[in-house]
């Protein structure tokens, strides 16, 4: 993915993707630093991509992940001395195994002002009713922590 320095939006689909080594090969991208807004949908690992952290990915504002295989996030996801997201929104959506605790999410992620939530049953400590069904959004203003 190199000499994409004015790419800001990228949506990876691995719908209808076969192969044992698909999430092998995932893991290697290298996503431009400017990006701005992606969207992983489909994604087979049950461990998030390494590079899908706030030091690879500085200017990220929007992240929505949707259906796939997705368990945990990688130890990178969480950053490093102090390193945090500039997330602003937040799209989780039909990941069924994702475990993901609602004051973790927020300490590296302080700048998140809106998080839509829908089909996660296993988020049970985010302030959404219904998580694992319909699911609704959290916004900042509207919640105090």
């Amino acid at each position: 993915m190199l000499n994409l320095q004015d790419l800001e939006n990228l949506s990876i689909s691995c719908f209808g993707s076969h192969g044992s080594d698909l999430t092998s090969k995932l893991d290697r991208l290298c996503p431009p630093q400017q990006l701005h807004e992606l969207s992983l949908k489909f994604y087979p690992g049950k461990m998030s991509p390494a590079w899908l952290n706030p030091i690879a990915l500085p200017s990220l504002k929007y992240l929505s992940i949707s259906s796939g295989n997705l368990v945990n996030m990688h130890q990178n996801f969480w950053g490093h001395n102090n390193i945090v997201w500039k997330i602003e929104g937040l799209m989780l959506e039909s990941l069924s195994d994702l475990e993901l605790q609602w004051p973790m999410l927020q300490e590296t992620m302080k700048s998140l002002r809106v998080v839509n939530v829908s089909w996660c049953p296993e988020l049970v400590s985010f302030p959404i009713d219904a998580v694992g069904f319909r699911g609704g959004v959290w916004i900042k203003d509207e919640h105090k922590h």
